[in-house]
């Protein structure tokens, strides 16, 4: 009941063949080394989809000089950092404009200054 795995030693468990499909093997009690991430560290780019409406108000006060009118249709829209990515994503001017921002350098400033577009 022998087979040929076992005339030569193998029984099948890791050897230490060089197959480049199978991931190289670390001794127990060694530490692997570090791998970069997958994915960068989130900096801001993501954090603005979270936002909640007074968030993105007070960033547009900040960002743009606006008074009150654009701020309060911010809340009363109830645009989030959701939307607002996706506004910013799709270059929507007209959701801009019915917002109050009517200028088309101030909707190109928050195109380009909005964080995830930096």
């Amino acid at each position: 009941m022998s087979s040929d795995s076992d005339a030569d030693g193998d029984d099948g468990a890791l050897s230490d063949s060089t197959d480049p499909d199978m991931p190289e093997l670390i001794p127990i009690g060694d530490t692997p080394p570090a791998a970069p991430p997958s994915t960068p560290v989130c900096t801001g780019v993501r954090a603005t989809v979270g936002w909640d409406p007074n968030q993105v108000a007070s960033w547009l006060g900040k960002m743009l000089p606006c008074g009150n009118t654009i701020r309060d249709a911010v809340r009363r829209e109830q645009v989030d950092g959701a939307t607002m990515e996706v506004i910013v994503q799709q270059a929507d001017r007209e959701s801009l404009v019915e917002l109050g921002i009517t200028s088309r350098l101030q909707q190109s400033r928050v195109f380009s200054q909005w964080p995830s577009a930096t």
